[in-house]
């Protein structure tokens, strides 16, 4: 079963790769009887509305994904709604910013003031565990979905951050669970057994392959599914939108205050979590004009929601934001990478799969080393055709496969042109990528890097920015130190190689540079076809007149 939380392990070592934890409660609450089942769920639910654990979230969240996974209907109304309404009960007392969009806002709802720190640690850790659980709701989630509304509203008015990201998880997991494709029968009931008992182990070659008309159970999202998800994105991206607007086009104060800050970080908090947790289901930009539609890979992550010019608007909206973010706040690192992560979300469409199919296969590769069999089975004392291995392995890789493919239906590469929308954005991450923090400036860089990668034809657009950032008169080390950050990436590497004019622009860059020691430290841990160049550069800046290498280049 994967692990479908948005939230970051905080030293959760039974989630490490290879620890078994998350396939072992999946097996157990799927394959036990149903007495069984409703008196494990009885423990599970006691367990957790009776103890606090912030140390022990992820595990806690993994076992309660399991149980809603096994049976989602049973699980949500007696494990998931009881947490809920403590939420809301325990949000209710305590300040209200009004930032989710409710318009209510209370007085004394200060950031610098906050909740208690009691208060804050039970909520972070109910809103985890809901995360977790609503991952894998899908219908079962409908009759609850005011309460589930009202969960959410609570946990981005409150005046805490930690919430505040404890909600974005939870409303991108419950997107997720409303218009994704996934197989809901990991561990099938009632398959082949041996004449021990032992779920018999397949392979895909040879006799040991599963039965002709085997399948899966997938979850595939109805009309009133679609509509609540359709609810959401009218609430925390159309909204979240409009209200970026309307700030950015206030534009009479001088500075923003800190309240105003927050106000713009729960906002794009929204927004980004709604972009994640759609995933590709909000439909690409369209094909710029006179540009073929080719298919290249055939695959979808779940129900389309939206339409192309809601992209569109979330990407015209982003720049304002960006231009107006530069001008007021630009020494926060926050708000910018935040910036960031929405302006990667909107325009690198299928990255969200990509990172999704990494990470799960990685963990999958760990799990499957202890239940795969070896080339020779010492154990009957004969030879095994190949590696076989539990059903609900292959199921998990066939589930893998559909999201790596959804994840490359958005290349672009064969288009010579990119649509408009996405070169606006990218030159605000070029922006950002010659930023004056670290921090910011790498989070654009690993950004842009994927972007060029999906469309190409925009390295030739970059490169005259880099360079010009390289060979000023009075250049920033910042900037320039950004600019050799995103030259190092392989897509502008390889079009430096193909391209002489590029490739010349580039040498005369660093041959006329006025801060040699800060790049030389920079590109230390660059590419070996970019150490090459660099060492060749400080060979003519060596031993040749300078005059001379301008002629000769």
């Amino acid at each position: 079963m994967f692990v479908r939380s948005d939230t970051e392990a905080d030293d959760a070592f039974l989630n490490d790769s290879g620890s078994q934890y998350n396939s072992l409660v999946g097996i157990l609450f799927c394959r036990t009887t149903t007495p069984l089942f409703n008196q494990a769920l009885k423990m599970v639910t006691k367990f957790v509305h009776s103890t606090v654990l912030p140390g022990a979230a992820d595990e806690i969240g993994s076992l309660c994904g399991a149980a809603v996974y096994a049976n989602p209907e049973r699980s949500v109304e007696i494990l998931l709604v009881p947490i809920m309404r403590s939420i809301v009960s325990s949000l209710s007392e305590s300040p209200c910013t009004g930032f989710s969009g409710s318009g209510v806002r209370t007085e004394g709802a200060d950031f610098k003031v906050g909740l208690s720190q009691a208060l804050e640690s039970t909520v972070i850790y109910q809103l985890k565990v809901v995360a977790d659980g609503v991952g894998w709701g899908g219908a079962a989630l409908l009759p609850h979905a005011e309460l589930i509304k009202k969960v959410i509203a609570a946990a981005f008015n409150a005046p805490s951050s930690k919430v505040n990201t404890a909600g974005n998880s939870v409303l991108s997991c419950l997107l997720g669970s409303l218009v994704l494709y996934y197989v809901t029968d990991d561990y099938p009931v009632g398959i082949d057994m041996d004449s021990s008992g032992i779920d018999v182990w397949y392979t895909t070659k040879w006799d040991y392959m599963p039965p002709e008309g085997t399948s899966c159970k997938w979850h595939i999202p109805g009309e009133a599914e679609k509509q609540f998800a359709e609810e959401l994105v009218d609430l925390h991206l159309r909204g979240a939108l409009c209200d970026l607007r309307n700030i950015c086009q206030d534009d009479t104060q001088a500075d923003i205050s800190g309240q105003q800050k927050e106000h713009l970080r729960v906002l794009l908090l929204r927004i980004e979590s709604t972009l994640f947790g759609l995933r590709a289901c909000l439909p690409d930009f369209p094909y710029p004009d006179g540009e073929p539609a080719i298919a290249t890979v055939a695959g979808a992550a779940g129900v389309p929601v939206g339409s192309s010019a809601l992209r569109e608007e979330a990407a015209d909206t982003i720049h304002q934001a960006c231009e107006y973010m530069l001008r007021k706040c630009a020494d926060d690192t926050t708000l910018l990478k935040l910036l960031v992560s929405v302006i990667g979300a909107i325009v690198n469409y299928g990255n969200p799969e990509y990172k999704s199919w990494a990470a799960n296969r990685g963990m999958l590769d760990a799990d499957a080393k202890c239940v795969t069999e070896t080339q020779v089975n010492f154990i009957t004392n004969c030879h095994s055709r190949r590696r076989r291995r539990p059903v609900w392995i292959i199921v998990e890789r066939t589930m893998l496969h559909f999201m790596w493919r959804a994840s490359q239906v958005g290349w672009r590469g064969h288009l010579s042109t990119a649509p408009a929308h996405v070169a606006t954005l990218s030159k605000d991450l070029l922006n950002l990528a010659l930023h004056n923090y670290a921090a910011v400036r790498s989070h654009a860089g690993n950004k842009l890097e994927m972007l060029v990668k999906r469309y190409p034809m925009l390295v030739k657009d970059c490169i005259p920015k880099l360079t010009n950032a390289i060979q000023e008169e009075a250049p920033t080390e910042d900037a320039a130190l950004g600019a050799c950050n995103v030259l190092t990436r392989s897509p502008l590497m390889r079009f430096l190689m193909q391209d002489w004019n590029a490739m010349t622009s580039f040498l005369l860059a660093f041959l006329t540079v006025s801060i040699w020691k800060p790049l030389k430290r920079t590109m230390q841990s660059a590419r070996f076809s970019f150490c090459l160049i660099f060492s060749f550069v400080e060979f003519l800046k060596n031993h040749f007149l300078w005059r001379k290498c301008h002629i000769l280049l």
